[in-house]
């Protein structure tokens, strides 16, 4: 288990991301599906924490191919959860993986990765989010 962020981690996935069939839109709507089967939490970054089956079953409803995809994913939720409770934070989790639906630059990546975070679309985020969404990890020491 673990949710760390290091270079060779932002390496993987983006050296993963030209593999993947994932597209943005899928993402996005792997996003609303997942928040609305999360349970709302107040002691983490998003307000929201899915567990590891439901994002599974969001998965397979909006058909995420096998291979690679639906088998990386599951094995990025797994490492992201640190606390080994099957759960992480939604919107954290799926902006940290955003970045594998798109081969294009940086910023481009990283504007997809707040759009899919900004799941109320209000066009805004709090500094300790946007440090999680960044950092691609939780801010607080809670917040699975």
């Amino acid at each position: 288990m673990g949710n760390d962020a290091s270079k060779t981690n932002r390496m993987a996935i983006s050296a993963m991301s030209h593999m993947m069939k994932l597209t943005k839109a899928q993402t996005i709507l792997l996003r609303d599906l997942c928040v609305s089967c999360s349970e709302r939490n107040d002691t983490n970054v998003s307000g929201y924490r899915i567990s590891r089956q439901n994002f599974l079953l969001a998965m397979t409803k909006i058909n995420v191919p096998t291979e690679p995809d639906y088998d990386v994913l599951e094995k990025l939720f797994v490492m992201w959860d640190k606390k080994g409770i099957d759960k992480v934070d939604t919107l954290v989790f799926l902006a940290g993986i955003s970045p594998m639906a798109s081969v294009m630059d940086v910023a481009t990546k990283l504007r997809f990765a707040l759009e899919v975070f900004d799941y109320k679309q209000t066009g805004r985020v709090s500094k300790k989010e946007l440090q999680a969404v960044i950092g691609g990890k939780c801010v607080l020491s809670d917040c699975t």
